[in-house]
């Protein structure tokens, strides 16, 4: 089983993994097939509504409030699978576009290493830029 936290928020979706170090993307939702996904939706701003068609229902992310439901996609099945939210949440609704990938459990696994390498690079770049930023002249 692999749990993720989607996070709708005007006008995109943030797909959180559980467990170990930080793992996270957005837009882009890869799973491994054969594996039983179980979601956790929500939402920080408005009602939005998670919706992969060939995967279920629509499932709405409520601020405040956490839906949960599942898929499993078998093997043999990897590739995309495409949908959109499904409530009206704003002017850029239109483009809140959900895509699940599917790929092989070992290919998932490549993927969650690059992928927490990249996150945890990118915030130890973050962080010698603001201790750059702290030294210069007129910061305080």
């Amino acid at each position: 089983t692999l749990t993720v936290d989607v996070v709708g928020q005007q006008y995109l979706w943030r797909y959180d993994y559980a467990g170990g170090d930080q793992l996270f993307s957005f837009y882009e939702m890869v799973v491994p097939t054969d594996t039983t996904v179980v979601l956790k939706v929500t939402a920080s701003d408005v009602i939005h509504s998670w919706w992969i068609p060939e995967l279920g229902g629509k499932v709405d992310g409520v601020p405040g409030h956490i839906n949960e439901t599942w898929f499993k996609i078998p093997a043999g099945k990897e590739g995309l699978y495409r949908g959109q939210c499904a409530e009206l949440c704003g002017a850029g609704h239109a483009d809140m576009r959900g895509v699940v990938r599917a790929v092989a459990p070992d290919e998932f696994e490549d993927w969650a290493d690059r992928q927490r390498q990249d996150i945890q690079e990118a915030g130890e770049l973050l962080s010698e830029q603001r201790k750059r930023r702290q030294g210069e002249p007129g910061d305080q």
